[in-house]
């Protein structure tokens, strides 16, 4: 699907939405490197390596890798290993989610979504990893999204894991 995007009255830019079944088919679809990988996976790190599922998706020193950690604490060095160039965010939902049934569940109430680092990478500047973030929350929080920059997110992931 194409979308022609007016920026100002003199600029336009075509935008390409494509879905695709994994990453390998996203890195084999484009040539431009993605600014922003999104994972909302369990992260089991015995059972699978999620670096290893996203690595032809990732470029050095540009791809942020944006990692869900709502439900899960210190998951985060895995990546930072594996990608010691590319900034590592931690997303923190508070949305309440209540289970109904069998896989079906409902989200309840409004949801604040944190972002930011979880640890500080030696080799990027932690100025960078700020910016990220807060270039993150403000894309986010344009959409309608109500997305905040944290310093300090491994507070976040332990109010939600703990209450």
């Amino acid at each position: 699907m194409r979308l022609l995007t007016t920026l100002t009255p003199r600029i336009t830019s075509l935008i390409t939405i494509t879905v695709v079944r994994n990453p390998e088919e996203a890195s084999q679809g484009s040539k431009i490197p993605f600014d922003y990988v999104l994972l909302c996976v369990k992260a089991l790190p015995d059972m699978y390596d999620i670096s290893a599922i996203i690595e032809s998706v990732v470029a050095p020193q540009h791809t942020c890798i944006l990692l869900n950690t709502t439900n899960s604490i210190g998951v985060e060095p895995y990546l930072e290993q594996r990608f010691p160039t590319n900034v590592v965010l931690s997303l923190v939902s508070g949305a309440e989610v209540a289970q109904l049934g069998p896989s079906e569940f409902e989200h309840r109430g409004a949801t604040d979504i944190w972002v930011g680092p979880a640890n500080k990478n030696p080799a990027i500047p932690s100025s960078i990893q700020s910016d990220m973030s807060e270039a993150l929350a403000m894309t986010l929080s344009s959409g309608q999204v109500d997305c905040k920059m944290s310093a300090n997110i491994r507070q976040h992931q332990f109010e939600k894991m703990i209450g």
